[in-house]
């Protein structure tokens, strides 16, 4: 993350977190003096927006990349998105949501509902894979409600272990 003087064009700071990637991130937040961005290796941090100090870091769930869009600030949240990796390589898309004060996890919402989940009843009792996110969400402060749009089911094709209407269209999460 580089912070620029919009007259100048200078660098103000540069924050650099380690082991360096050249996987895709796809935007920050920026909130309250604060910049909040998420890692490939399933890491929420935020910075200090005047001076590029790290404020908190926090580790997401096992086996989670923040592969989505940029971290949304919602009601006193980061919500960030990601996929949860499973055996078949998509496990579905989740919304996570963390104190922006703290950074402390709060909740997870996935796509497709997980074994032990009482949703997956009405899923056939198959655990399908997809319904990733991989696009930043919209917040409405009035309704205290996000919007998420949510990827294609796996297979894509066939209805094969989707009964009903589980057809992985956009989520909306109310935030409390």
């Amino acid at each position: 993350i580089d912070a620029l003087d919009a007259r100048t064009g200078n660098v103000i700071w540069r924050f650099r977190r380690q082991p360096a990637t050249a996987a895709y991130q796809r935007g920050a937040a920026v909130a309250h003096n604060r910049v909040y961005i998420t890692t490939n290796d399933g890491h929420v941090l935020a910075l200090d927006a005047r001076t590029g100090a790290q404020i908190w870091e926090s580790r997401g769930g096992p086996k989670v990349s923040f592969s989505g869009g940029p971290p949304l600030v919602a009601n006193g949240k980061i919500l960030v998105v990601g996929n949860r990796f499973g055996t078949a390589g998509d496990g579905g898309g989740f919304i996570q949501a963390y104190d922006e004060q703290t950074g402390d996890y709060r909740w997870t919402w996935r796509a497709v509902p997980e074994k032990g989940d009482p949703a997956l009843d009405t899923w056939g009792g198959h655990v399908p894979g997809g319904g990733p996110i991989w696009i930043g969400g919209a917040y409405d402060p009035e309704l205290k409600l996000v919007y998420y749009g949510t990827g294609q089911p796996n297979p894509q094709w066939s209805g094969k272990g989707r009964p009903g209407d589980n057809l992985y269209s956009d989520c909306i999460v109310a935030l409390d």
